[in-house]
C-alpha cells in the first residue's frame, strides 16, 4: 500500500525541520498526520520490480494470494551526496523530485 504524493509532503516536512532534523520517532509521529485519502495497493507478477521514491509513505500488507511473495527493501546509498542547490543545474532524478516538492510548498 502506498500514498501517492506523500513523498512531496515528506520533502516539505524534512525541509522545515532543518537544520536539526528529526529523530526517527519524531518523524514517525509527524508523518502520522499525512492525508491517507488516496491509499493505493500495488501489485505485480513474478519478476516485477517496484522502485519508489525514498520518501514515499508505504506499508506492508498481508499476502492474500496463493503464491510466495518476496520483498527486499535494502538501504541504498546515493552515488554522490544529495545536493539540492547545484550551480550547474545537473540534478539527479531524486534531487529534481525533492526540489519540485519544495517549489510547490511556496506556491
Amino acid at each position: 500500500a502506498i500514498v501517492p504524493g506523500a513523498h512531496r509532503d515528506a520533502a516539505r516536512l524534512l525541509a522545515a525541520a532543518e537544520p536539526a532534523g528529526f529523530t526517527a520517532g519524531d518523524l514517525a509521529r509527524s508523518t502520522a498526520n499525512f492525508s491517507r485519502e488516496r491509499v493505493m495497493e500495488i501489485t505485480g507478477r513474478a519478476g516485477d520490480v517496484m522502485l519508489m521514491h525514498p520518501f514515499m509513505m508505504h506499508a506492508r500488507s498481508m499476502n492474500t494470494g496463493n503464491r510466495v511473495r518476496f520483498l527486499c527493501n535494502p538501504c541504498v546509498s546515493l552515488y554522490q551526496p544529495m545536493q539540492l542547490l547545484r550551480h550547474d543545474g545537473d540534478y539527479s532524478p531524486l534531487e529534481r523530485s525533492i526540489n519540485l516538492a519544495l517549489e510547490g510548498a511556496s506556491a
